[in-house]
């Protein structure tokens, strides 16, 4: 036995292997904009350019070796052609998101923002025929079955290093043009923000949200919510609010108040809602709201979170706003502002809106003309709207 593997051992012809060749290894991911990566033991000097696709522009472009990275500072989404190249190396790649998984971060906890953003993620989706894990938080109101290949997560949930491809999506600051988004966003629609963002056409529809189980509307009925996050968002007018509730009164109305406040505001500035309307103020769930909403025949509000949710229910919306531009929110055929007064401080980039000052009012805070964007809305102008809503309701 021993001397027959002797034999075989004597008579197998040996074949030399040839040393494998070394190579690099090229990491790309898109997190935080495009990065690119270059690992191995392989001394060489490497092209590196970064392509808008779009336009032909080339955004970045450096020269690293291996063990070097490099990255473009751009994080909203651009059709990106990256090259790479050497003396003995060249590729070329095309970001392509179909089928893969990307992660979309909500950076706003805004029930507004929320709502208009919605409609972008499910065109980012079909566009590019991908998997989203959506971080976003009062994702609760969503009607998730609409929603094909879309997962949704709680904000807090965020694992951005576990992803190759994230975007976030959000009112950044500093304010202006810059790595977060393409254009300034305070000259575009709250809802095309996230399509600048995103790389989509302008123009949202409503999301599709969570159906209550009751939506029987057995009386005449009308939401209005009258509080907001600074004063110049506020109908300033002082009679405005309680006239607009007795003229809904004297026409059969219920009016249900839908603020979770019932007083808001600083000291000295305080914000009440008007009498003689069902108060319906507290902290309630989302759900709730939604519930009054479809349940009423429509809504007035100013430029806010439940004007939002109120045209995501699609119900008519009477909209006061005087410090954004009627551009800023959804489309309303009811909407009120005054274009001959001092107005739109939040859409001009002169200014930078400061949250932390109640009264912030960039032109005339300190004289007598401070708010008079919607201290010069007259209840006669908001009345013409509601009997244009309610006019339209009974064709």
């Amino acid at each position: 036995m021993k001397q027959a593997l002797l034999k075989n051992y004597i008579n197998t012809p040996f074949k030399i292997q040839k040393n494998l060749k070394q190579k690099n290894i090229v990491n790309i991911g898109f997190r935080n904009g495009p990065f690119l990566e270059i690992l191995g033991p392989v001394n060489d000097k490497y092209s590196v350019t970064f392509e808008d696709k779009s336009n032909g522009s080339i955004v970045h472009s450096t020269e690293i070796t291996n063990g070097m990275w490099t990255s473009c500072g751009v994080k909203y989404y651009v059709p990106w052609n990256i090259k790479i190249k050497s003396e003995s190396y060249f590729n070329e790649i095309n970001l392509d998101l179909k089928n893969k998984k990307v992660c979309i971060i909500n950076d706003s906890g805004s029930l507004g923002d929320t709502i208009a953003w919605m409609d972008s993620i499910r065109k980012f989706q079909e566009k590019h025929d991908c998997i989203i894990d959506y971080y976003t938080t009062l994702h609760e109101i969503f009607n998730k079955s609409f929603y094909k290949n879309i997962n949704f997560y709680n904000f807090s949930e965020v694992n951005i290093d576990k992803y190759v491809f994230v975007y976030k999506i959000g009112c950044f600051r500093p304010f202006g043009a810059n790595e977060n988004c393409r254009k300034d966003w305070r000259t575009v629609s709250l809802s095309d923000v996230a399509n600048e963002i995103l790389g989509l056409p302008y123009g949202n529809n409503a999301p599709e949200l969570l159906k209550p189980n009751n939506t029987t509307n057995n009386q005449k009925t009308v939401c209005i919510a009258t509080q907001s996050t600074a004063q110049a968002k506020y109908w300033n007018n002082k009679e405005g609010w309680q006239k607009t509730v007795d003229y809904l009164n004297s026409l059969g109305y219920k009016v249900i108040c839908i603020d979770k406040d019932h007083t808001f505001g600083v000291e000295n500035n305080f914000n009440t809602i008007p009498n003689n309307c069902i108060d319906k103020t507290g902290n309630k769930n989302l759900s709730e709201r939604i519930q009054d909403l479809y349940n009423c025949d429509f809504f007035i509000g100013l430029g806010s979170g439940l004007s939002w949710l109120a045209w995501a229910c699609k119900k008519p919306v009477v909209l006061i706003s005087g410090f954004s531009n009627p551009n800023s929110e959804f489309y309303t055929p009811y909407r009120v502002h005054n274009s001959k007064v001092c107005n739109s401080c939040w859409n001009n980039t002169k200014y930078e809106f400061n949250a932390a000052d109640w009264l912030w009012c960039p032109e005339h805070k300190n004289d007598e003309r401070i708010f008079e964007c919607t201290k010069s809305i007259t209840f006669d102008m908001v009345k013409e709207k509601i009997d244009a809503c309610i006019s339209d309701l009974n064709k």
